[in-house]
């Protein structure tokens, strides 16, 4: 429970049942949800680690390793590493600004930063 504010009687300030109604908002916040503004941004992940890259590629293999990292340090999600290995599959197989050749992924030519 929350301290009372300094200079405050006791019984000024929140009442109990506001404390706890904000503290399950605040804890419901820190926790995300898919649709939430929180949410990890695989797209903007995906892409900044690219443009990082030394010519604009990555083998697969590093791309997803990097971004699951990113994913799980971001916080708000309790799903598995396959879970997590499967939607960054699902996402990027969805985004047209990457091309994936072989075992390699790439920014595509409209999305290259020029350097």
């Amino acid at each position: 429970m929350r301290q009372p504010h300094e200079g405050l009687p006791t019984g000024a300030g929140h009442s109990a049942a506001t404390c706890s109604a904000s503290q399950g908002a605040e804890s419901g916040e820190r926790g995300g949800s898919a649709g939430g503004a929180g949410s990890f941004n695989w797209k903007k992940s995906i892409k900044t680690q690219l443009r990082a890259a030394e010519g604009q590629q990555l083998p697969l293999k590093r791309l997803r390793k990097g971004t699951v990292a990113a994913c799980q340090a971001h916080g708000g999600t309790t799903a598995a590493k396959e879970e997590l290995r499967a939607t960054f599959d699902r996402k990027l197989a969805k985004m047209a600004a990457v091309e994936t050749v072989g075992d390699s992924v790439r920014l595509g030519r409209g999305h290259r930063e020029q350097v």
